[in-house]
């Protein structure tokens, strides 16, 4: 994880020497670059791509009103209904930086999941959020567009994969890469991914620690003015604690996307489906049940010789799977995306 880190600091540091691009001259038109300044302003590629963003940060002084939800569903055995939700205000502060604040929701319903605890149904608040996006290439003035985007959320009251209260902090990044691929027709973007998270469930005595690097990749296709409809692969690793030397499984998602916009109001949605993925084997619980087959053949043998009886088959130990075909333990089997804003 320390090693994503330090390739994002990097290339932040890289994009304050001397990435972003030169001011323009009063009589050159904004977003003059490759495609020109109205090509430019057709599509602005933020949400455009799903769980994937685009590297365009909007206007200084621009302002927007959204609200997400993202459903997760199902595991392996028993039902599995989660629920985030997210209610933003952003701003422009220059053409190259914005932020926003958010109130964040939570819904949990678990029956008879392995390893989860049951969840009749719960809703509830899970904290406030701020988001900064930092665009170091502007997409139209060089050979793609890159921004760095940092989210952090306080105050979380439920942990997002158990469902069970207590009290958290985590942050969502990414390092954001996009280009016009064929201009006003289709668009590409590259994510490298980098999600902390600390919880503390109520009455423990100490928290967990999780870190989740991946990257994501997606392709959107301008199919009239204003909609797209696109295709997005994601990649994750899960790892337990603040560090990358407990690999606990990961999982690959791919789906389809769809934006579209009419005048100030837009629409993004995304559907992403688990189809490949692992758990990692829980080496002391392998451990265990190779100690305990070891000695219920130890016990048979021995009782087979008191009795003069031909010596029995060794026990075989009842392993944990190395391989499962999907993780349904860290991850979900569908990821849904739906997000609708205002700007203003």
């Amino acid at each position: 994880m320390r090693k994503w880190g330090f390739v994002a600091v990097a290339i932040a540091i890289a994009g304050c020497a001397g990435l972003s691009p030169p001011a323009l001259a009063d009589d050159d038109e904004p977003g003059a670059g490759a495609h020109g300044a109205d090509r430019d302003k057709a599509v602005e590629t933020e949400n455009i791509f799903g769980f994937t963003a685009g590297s365009d940060t909007g206007d200084a002084n621009g302002k927007g009103l959204s609200a997400e939800a993202t459903p997760r569903i199902g595991k392996r055995i028993g039902a599995y209904r989660a629920l985030d939700t997210k209610t933003e205000f952003g701003f422009g502060v220059t053409d190259d930086f914005n932020m926003s604040f958010s109130a964040l929701g939570d819904c949990h319903r678990i029956r008879n999941v392995p390893e989860f605890d049951d969840v009749g149904g719960r809703c509830a608040f899970n904290g406030f959020g701020t988001q900064v996006r930092w665009r170091f290439l502007d997409r139209s003035k060089g050979p793609f567009g890159l921004t760095l985007q940092l989210e952090p959320s306080f105050a979380s009251r439920i942990d997002g994969g158990s469902g069970l209260a207590g009290r958290g902090v985590g942050a969502e990044n990414k390092l954001i890469f996009d280009r016009e691929l064929v201009p006003g027709v289709l668009f590409g973007a590259v994510n490298l991914l980098y999600d902390v998270a600390r919880f503390r469930e109520r009455n423990a005595l100490a928290s967990e620690r999780g870190g989740r690097p991946g990257v994501s990749a997606a392709l959107a296709v301008q199919v009239a003015p204003k909609v797209l409809l696109g295709a997005e692969a994601r990649y994750q690793r899960t790892y337990e604690g603040l560090s990358l030397s407990r690999y606990s499984g990961d999982a690959f998602f791919v789906g389809p996307t769809l934006f579209a916009q009419s005048g100030n109001v837009w629409l993004s949605a995304a559907w992403n489906v688990q189809v490949a993925g692992r758990e990692a084997v829980n080496r002391p619980e392998r451990a265990a049940a190779i100690v305990e087959a070891s000695n219920a053949t130890a016990d048979a043998l021995a009782a087979a010789l008191a009795a003069g009886e031909e010596p029995p088959a060794p026990v075989a130990p009842d392993l944990p799977l190395r391989h499962r075909r999907l993780n349904l333990k860290d991850f979900e089997r569908h990821q849904v995306k739906l997000k609708v804003g205002f700007d203003f």
